[in-house]
């Protein structure tokens, strides 16, 4: 049975790089014939801010919106997490998407791809935190998904000017972190028969 990874695409900004990187990293993560990828672009995707009257916990969402949400995190097995890094932190959008549910993420294996100057590395570690507050099950694969932006990436309004091939440089990070999400969510899967 194919994994089902859940790669969030976490900025909103129009003017961004985020969808670029976050589809070249689910094209990588999809060569992998186990794996099945559902691609979420929080600029698409309407998760209003505490609109729900209850703790996520309870899991009483009466918003259609967060029920959507909800529902498509349950669906997946593991989690990527392509967030940029602005201001020495990671965008609001993301750490709304992450509040608006609780026990969805409890147990799921999640690794963070963070990008900017530096490889997004002050976000991943803010993240990192949140997601073990969460209780998911932060993977990390060395060399680590932390893909900076070089000489030559960006044009004059600092878009990148090829994505698929800024991404294709972490390759064997996409390809090792993808294999360990499946191995993670298929050891998951064992235990639960157990």
């Amino acid at each position: 049975m194919p994994t089902t990874i859940l790669v969030i695409s976490g900025s909103t900004r129009q003017a961004r790089n985020g969808r670029g990187i976050s589809d070249a990293i689910a094209l990588g993560l999809s060569e992998d014939p186990e794996v099945v990828v559902d691609l979420a672009d929080l600029a698409e995707i309407s998760i209003p801010l505490d609109a729900e009257p209850w703790h996520p916990r309870m899991g009483q969402y009466q918003q259609p919106s967060t029920k959507a949400w909800s529902q498509r995190v349950t669906a997946a097995d593991a989690v990527v997490l392509v967030t940029p890094e602005y201001n020495g932190g990671y965008p609001a959008g993301v750490k709304n998407a992450l509040d608006a549910l609780a026990n969805e993420w409890v147990g799921k294996p999640f690794a963070v791809a963070s990008y900017g100057a530096r490889g997004g590395a002050r976000a991943f570690k803010q993240i990192s935190e949140i997601i073990t507050n969460l209780g998911a099950e932060l993977v990390e694969v060395e060399p680590g998904l932390r893909l900076s932006f070089g000489q030559g990436d960006m044009n004059e309004q600092m878009r990148l000017v090829d994505p698929a091939g800024f991404v294709a440089r972490y390759s064997d990070a996409v390809r090792a972190t993808g294999a360990e999400l499946v191995a993670r969510a298929g050891a998951e899967s064992v235990s639960d028969l157990a």
